[in-house]
Order: C-alpha cells, then structure tokens, then sequence
C-alpha cells in the first residue's frame, strides 16, 4: 500500500502566516537542507538559468518504500523492480567506502 502524499497549503495567500527562511546565495554557494523541507527558488527569468545538483545520502540499512507520483530515485527500471521493504540498493548508486 502506498501513502498518501499531503496536500500543500497555499503559502503564496497567505505569506505572514509561515515561516519562510531565505538566504542571500551568489554563484557557486551551496544551499543544504533536509528533504522533508518544503522548498523552493525564486522564477528564473527569461535569459536566465538555474542549475541544481541534488545529491542524496542514506544508511546501510535504508529499504525501499514506494510512493505515489513516482518520488524517488530516476533510474530506468528501478521502481519497476523493487518491492516495499527491499534494500534500498541499485548498481547505479555509488557506495562510499
């Protein structure tokens, strides 16, 4: 059985009733936060760009828990073989020593 993702408030109407935490960034700083955080950027422009490098971190004994919506890793095939409870591993993710 899957979990039902929640529904998200609509922050935008009603801004003074969050906490909403900025950081002033310039190229080549590096923002770290919990994935369970609500986030998100500012538009990017028209002859603007934004780039992202998402990295994610997990223990030895992380397992495979599906979601709706297809969350999770974007490796061909992936979801298609794993089961719910199964080691959270796949050739593609590299194992730091």
């Amino acid at each position: 059985m899957t979990a039902s993702l929640p529904v998200l408030p609509d922050i935008e109407a009603d801004r003074d009733r969050w906490e909403i935490v900025s950081f002033a960034v310039e190229p080549g700083d590096v923002v770290i936060f919990h994935p369970k955080v609500l986030h998100g950027g500012a538009p990017t422009h028209p002859g603007t760009r934004r780039r992202t490098l998402t990295l994610r971190f997990f223990g030895e004994d992380a397992v495979y828990e599906p979601r709706e919506g297809g969350a999770g890793p974007r490796v061909a095939g992936f979801h298609e073989r794993m089961t719910a409870g199964q080691a959270f591993r796949h050739p593609s993710f590299l194992k730091l020593a």
